[in-house]
């Protein structure tokens, strides 16, 4: 089954070196329960394992390491899903860039809300008019964001000389932080303090990230 967008159950890597094929299964926090992305499942098998290949890879798109690019001529792994992790940062960063333009519009809100009663209240009471109501508007603490992970905890190297299961592992546990740092986006947009959001990306943590509205108006 295809990896579709935010149906995907997380991420699989696939490493092959000196005949040995190497797959890590990484699954999203949804999946793992734990509240948290997390390797699920690694399988390494001399020569190329259709059967394995495609249990592992269930609904996961494929990251194919260095050397798995080089090395791999199987058509099924190569119509496969790609999993690219520029491609991932992209649709998380648009999040990022989307619900801070929100905290902005109302942190604006607020100010503006803030000067205009002001106004009202002074020109009420040279009117000798009751003043109108007013609440100060605080305005909002500023966002602290995760940053992303470095590239260099999945780049990899055709040159490399590890054991299939050694950078297979390294490359998954770059997954996992690539997934978790999604996590922390949306354990951000989910915080009751953040009203203002008005419901952007829905009322539950989503476990993959997809292109964020182009404009603040639409929520």
């Amino acid at each position: 089954m295809p990896a579709t967008g935010s149906n995907a159950h997380g991420i699989a890597v696939l490493d092959v070196h000196d005949g040995r094929w190497a797959v890590w299964q990484v699954s999203t926090a949804s999946l793992t329960g734990s509240g948290r992305a997390g390797s699920t499942n690694a399988v390494v098998t001399e020569g190329f394992d259709e059967r394995v290949f495609l249990s592992l890879t269930y609904n996961r798109p494929v990251f194919l390491t260095s050397r798995a690019q080089k090395h791999c001529q199987e058509r099924v792994v190569l119509d496969t899903t790609a999993f690219v992790p520029e491609d991932f940062l992209r649709d998380c960063a648009s999040w990022v860039d989307y619900l801070q333009g929100l905290f902005w519009a109302e942190n604006d809100s607020r100010r503006e809300y803030n000067a205009t009663t002001a106004t009202a209240r002074k020109e009420a009471k040279a009117a000798g008019l009751p003043l109108p109501d007013f609440q100060r508007r605080a305005p909002l603490q500023d966002i602290d964001w995760p940053a992303p992970p470095l590239s260099s905890v999945w780049e990899s190297s055709p040159a490399c000389e590890d054991p299939v299961n050694v950078e297979a592992l390294r490359i998954a546990n770059g997954c996992i932080q690539l997934l978790n740092y999604w996590q922390e986006i949306e354990n951000d947009r989910l915080k009751k303090s953040r009203s203002y959001y008005k419901g952007a990306g829905g009322p539950v943590a989503r476990p993959w990230p997809t292109r964020a509205p182009e404009s603040v108006d639409n929520v």
